[in-house]
């Protein structure tokens, strides 16, 4: 059995898939990503998930063309999106599991 960060982790990684596809969507709708994640109500029929560790909506920016989704991960610390990789730290541990999308 896996230790609970971890399963929480994969979930997280999961939710941020949907909401990617979210994202797409509505880029594909408007023809840019959307400011701010309370944009994408009603572009899915499935709500938006909050962030497994937090509680909150993920974080979420525009960078370019592009976005930066993260999750505060399993530290509980809003790293404002910098991986753990980025941070030189343990990815189990440290840091926010992080979604970047170049434009």
């Amino acid at each position: 059995m896996l230790p609970a960060s971890r399963r929480d982790s994969a979930i997280g990684r999961l939710d941020e898939f949907r909401i990617a596809l979210a994202l797409n969507l509505y880029r594909q709708e408007h023809g840019e990503y959307p400011r701010a994640l309370e944009q994408l109500a009603g572009v899915v029929d499935w709500p938006i998930p909050q962030d497994i560790f937090s509680g909150e909506p993920f974080g979420y920016r525009r960078d370019g063309d592009g976005y930066v989704l993260w999750s505060v991960g399993p530290d509980l610390h809003d790293d404002g999106g910098v991986s753990a990789d980025e941070a030189g730290a343990n990815w189990f541990e440290d840091g926010d599991i992080v979604w970047r999308v170049e434009g």
